[in-house]
């Protein structure tokens, strides 16, 4: 189950009250940006437009500019570009 912005807190419900339902739980983008509250236009601009958002986009909403969140982005990045397992 994937739970994103405030959806986040709902697949944490579900996984508490039905844990049945979830094999593996991801939560994204469950908190403020950076971990700071802010109003950054950005952030609806991408996420609640109908077209898909860019590489680039996707990766402005999920990591913020600390240096740790961007060693993540640098190996989120490598992982696309990785050989695929099967």
């Amino acid at each position: 189950m994937l739970g994103f912005s405030i959806g986040g807190m709902v697949a944490q419900e579900v996984a508490l009250r039905h844990p049945q339902l979830v094999r593996r739980l991801i939560l994204a983008g469950t908190s403020p940006r950076g971990g700071v509250a802010g109003n950054d236009p950005r952030v609806p601009e991408i996420a609640l437009r109908e077209s898909i958002a860019t590489l680039d986009e996707t990766a402005y909403l999920f990591f913020d500019p600390a240096p740790s969140s961007l060693e993540n982005r640098t190996m989120f990045d490598a992982s696309l570009n990785a050989p695929q397992t099967q």
